[in-house]
């Protein structure tokens, strides 16, 4: 396994291998949505997720956001995980779909809402369009607003992640 090494041609050429596994790793997606800025990045909370309280909003149905969402409601924490496609984890084989979807249903307190937009992220919500048209704001767990000397911390106890991203 060679780190931080750039393939080149001449390399791969001398090296002869049967396969070449390239791990680019993850890059973060954040959003094209009015208020961005009032959420995490799951790479960014991913290190404290045991550190969440209250109810978290999950923006991204995608395998990390999916088994963070997972993570927290095993853990008795509310969650509400949001997708925009169809499907839980699109990009997955249903091999893995399946029983992830399965084990979800078995938290009661998670909460999904796939085929879902996200329309604008506020401090403390997120306003959502469902795929029936409907529009509705979901709430998260804010003690006070208006203490901004304390919101830092406040988003690490009630957050909502994005792309996923979290949003407190």
């Amino acid at each position: 396994m060679l780190l931080n090494t750039e393939a080149t041609k001449e390399m791969l050429d001398k090296m002869e291998p049967d396969g070449l596994i390239i791990a680019t790793g993850s890059n973060p997606v954040i959003p094209d949505v009015k208020g961005a800025e009032n959420a995490r990045q799951i790479l960014d909370v991913l290190p404290q997720l045991n550190k969440l309280s209250g109810k978290t909003i999950i923006i991204g149905a995608g395998s990390i956001g999916a088994e963070a969402a997972l993570e927290l409601a095993e853990d008795g924490k509310k969650v509400v995980l949001i997708g925009r496609n169809k499907l839980l984890v699109p990009r997955e084989n249903w091999l893995y779909r399946i029983p992830l979807r399965q084990h979800m249903d078995k938290c009661p307190t998670l909460t999904r809402h796939l085929e879902t937009k996200v329309l604008e992220i506020r401090k403390g919500s997120v306003v959502v369009e469902h795929a029936d048209g409907s529009v509705e704001e979901i709430f998260g767990d804010i003690e006070d607003e208006h203490d901004s000397s304390n919101y830092v911390a406040k988003r690490l106890e009630i957050g909502a992640v994005v792309g996923a991203t979290v949003v407190k």
